[in-house]
C-alpha cells in the first residue's frame, strides 16, 4: 500500500462538469478547467463541460520531463482515436474485446475435458 501521494509519478482526476450553459453568481461561465496541487510527479485534470472534453497536465519542476511534449503527444493519441471512431456508428454500441488470459481459456478447457470425462471414466469402471 502506498505511504502518501509522493510515492505516486501520476495521477488523473476527472471529473464531471455540466453539460449546458452554466453561471456563477449571475456570470456566464465560457470556459472551465480542472487541475489540483500536486507535487509528486505528473498530474492530470480531465474535465468534461457543455459535452466538451478539457484535459490539463501539470509536471512537477523537480521531475524530468516537458509538458509540451506530453502535451502534443496527448493531443496526437487523442486525435488519432477520434478519427479510429468517426465512421463508428452512434446508435451500434462498440463490443468490448474478449481480455480473457490465454491461462484461463487454457485451464477452462481442461476444467470442461475433465467434467465430460470424468462420468464416462467412472461409468467405465462400474461396467468392469
Amino acid at each position: 500500500m502506498l505511504d502518501g501521494m509522493n510515492q505516486c509519478s501520476c495521477i488523473v482526476s476527472n471529473v464531471i462538469g455540466p453539460s449546458q450553459e452554466a453561471a456563477v453568481g449571475g456570470y456566464d461561465i465560457s470556459d472551465l478547467s480542472f487541475t489540483n496541487a500536486y507535487g509528486g510527479g505528473l498530474y492530470f485534470g480531465v474535465l468534461t463541460f457543455k459535452d466538451k472534453l478539457r484535459i490539463s497536465a501539470i509536471l512537477d519542476k523537480r521531475c524530468s520531463g516537458d509538458v509540451e511534449v506530453i502535451r502534443d503527444s496527448l493531443e496526437e493519441a487523442y486525435d488519432d482515436l477520434r478519427d479510429a471512431l468517426k465512421d463508428v456508428d452512434e446508435d451500434c454500441p462498440l463490443r468490448q474485446p474478449d481480455m480473457t488470459p490465454l491461462a484461463a481459456r487454457i485451464l477452462e478447457g481442461v476444467v470442461y475435458i475433465a467434467a465430460v470425462a470424468l462420468p464416462v471414466l467412472v461409468a467405465m469402471q462400474f461396467q468392469k
